[in-house]
């Protein structure tokens, strides 16, 4: 497992279960409470794997190792903006992740500077498509072949049948 934080990276081996550093990381967290802002401001956005799975039961098959592709992956943004659908507002965020010896008033100018450059972003008007390079994609690769893949569909559908 890899951690990335500003500009160091720590690399944990033999992690049997990333939710447990996640929790570890989420208890260092204290946003502060902000009047007519809400009490959720973001947070982990996640992906994970199918495979993920494995770690809580049995599956059968391919080997994730196979699969050349990461577990999971848990970004914490210091830039949001929120868009509250009930006020109709768009709210702009910036956590300042304060350590032992941080200059605060530093810290605070800091993250003003980001909110304002990115209410400074969200005013430029967006490139126009025609603007930007053509779309390449790059040739489909599976693990597994047509005849193979029929039949888990086939068992798929058995399962959800029964």
């Amino acid at each position: 497992m890899e951690i990335l934080e500003r500009t160091e990276k720590k690399v944990l081996k033999d992690i049997r279960n990333p939710i447990y550093v996640l929790r570890d990381l989420i208890k260092k967290l204290r946003p502060v409470t902000i009047k007519n802002l809400s009490p959720f401001q973001g947070g982990f956005v996640r992906y994970f794997n199918y495979d993920l799975i494995r770690k809580w039961e049995y599956l059968p098959g391919i080997s994730p190792q196979d699969a050349r592709i990461p577990e999971s992956v848990f970004m914490f943004y210091r830039r949001l903006i929120i868009f509250d659908h009930l006020t109709h507002q768009i709210k702009v965020v910036a956590f300042a992740h304060l350590q032992k010896n941080d200059d605060l008033k530093k810290l605070y100018d800091q993250t003003c500077q980001e909110v304002d450059e990115t209410i400074k972003i969200l005013k430029h008007p967006l490139s126009s498509v025609s603007e930007r390079d053509p779309l390449s994609f790059t040739d489909l690769d599976t693990n597994l072949n047509q005849k193979d893949f029929e039949k888990s569909v086939r068992k798929a559908k058995d399962h959800i049948v029964a």
